[in-house]
């Protein structure tokens, strides 16, 4: 005669037998997929939620500039911005003949210079806690463009 071990008390039983004889344990009960595999998917789950963070934390952290330097280059006629990214160098041109104007901005204590284009697009020159009024003249009499003095504070706006 063949026997099978009760997988709930281990008894040996007879291979016809349909409940075990000590634990009453039902041999054609099947055994929900879901229990087995409950715990390992939870994990899986989990890993693929870090893994999906970490990607975008490494994504955001290299997205932003490390250093950043404005030239403004009287041999080339251009504003020069050179933007250094943990993995990479971006360098963008503009040509003093694409500026219309340059703009003086007071705003909460901090001043800045700004190259207006053609295009409306603004290029920062200089940013500074003190006034830059003297340089923005330079600049302006530099590239021959007029000079707007503005506050961002009272709206109020000189040319």
């Amino acid at each position: 005669m063949t026997t099978k071990t009760c997988p709930s008390c281990g008894t040996e039983v007879p291979e016809s037998a349909q409940r075990c004889k000590q634990c009453f344990h039902d041999f054609n009960e099947t055994v929900p997929l879901t229990r087995r595999l409950a715990g390992p998917l939870v994990l899986l789950g989990a890993f693929a939620a870090m893994a999906i963070v970490a990607v975008i934390a490494l994504t955001v952290i290299l997205s932003y500039p490390t250093e950043q330097k404005i030239l403004v280059d009287e041999a080339t006629q251009s504003i020069v911005t050179i933007t250094q990214y943990r993995t990479r160098r971006e360098t963008t041109r503009v040509k003093f003949d694409d500026v219309k104007n340059l703009e003086h901005v007071e705003r909460m204590g901090e001043y800045e210079i700004r190259a207006i284009t053609k295009d409306g697009e603004m290029t920062t020159i200089e940013r500074s806690e003190q006034p830059l009024e003297g340089a923005a003249e330079n600049y302006a009499s530099l590239m021959g463009k007029p000079l707007t003095m503005s506050s961002e504070l009272t709206g109020a706006r000189q040319e």
